[in-house]
């Protein structure tokens, strides 16, 4: 109860003030029940294949759980750099074969027209540009996806989330105040946490949904 009032209390206060809503991607603008169990299962085969240990699903899921996410659960167990991990489960799935399409989605954020919409994921950018088109976003230019006026995977950045770093290419992007942006995600230890403390507003995917669609 505590974390829903004090992001609706953000959501609020950013109606006042904000100018650029930040997005995550992958389990924010779209969920697959399917793409995450395939994932899961990836990280926890390359776990086992790099300590040459067995990992039932619980003793997986148990260090996802102390680590904040499959990723840094494998990297962390068998010190191997987590972006490296994550590339090489990225090699196992499509994921625009997982991902639906949205129109209540993009529907939603065409009107948020007064803003102006920024992804930053841990994605690549061409895994982001795919499934936005793949949700019913449209493609106009080189890689760009309306409306979004930036795109920022891994790539891009040169971090992972939750890295303060990552935060701070998108103010170098905008150059603008910090309390003018709304950072929107799907997790309180990669997304919300590290993006309050950078000084963004920031809302779980879910309270943002619901206070868009009130307004």
């Amino acid at each position: 109860m505590k974390n829903y009032v004090t992001e609706y209390i953000s959501g609020i206060a950013f109606r006042y003030v904000g100018r650029f809503v930040v997005w995550d991607f992958d389990g924010t603008l779209h969920q697959s029940h399917n793409l995450g169990k395939h994932i899961e299962e990836q990280y926890r085969i390359l776990l086992q294949r790099l300590t040459g240990k067995i990992f039932t699903k619980r003793e997986f899921n148990d260090l996802s759980t102390h680590y904040g996410s499959w990723s840094r659960a494998v990297s962390n167990t068998a010190l191997t750099p987590e972006e490296q991990a994550i590339s090489f489960v990225d090699k196992t799935y499509n994921n625009t074969k997982f991902i639906q399409a949205d129109a209540v989605m993009v529907s939603r954020i065409q009107k948020l027209n007064k803003y102006k919409h920024i992804i930053l994921s841990n994605a690549t950018h061409a895994q982001i540009v795919s499934g936005l088109q793949a949700i019913g976003f449209n493609k106009y230019g080189n890689n760009s996806i309306s409306p979004f006026v930036a795109i920022a995977g891994r790539d891009d950045t040169g971090v992972l989330k939750p890295s303060i770093e990552s935060f701070r290419y998108v103010l170098n992007l905008t150059r603008s105040q910090r309390l003018r942006h709304l950072f929107i995600g799907d997790s309180f230890e990669t997304d919300i946490v590290p993006a309050r403390a950078f000084g963004f507003w920031s809302l779980h995917r879910d309270t943002a949904i619901k206070l868009f669609d009130e307004a």
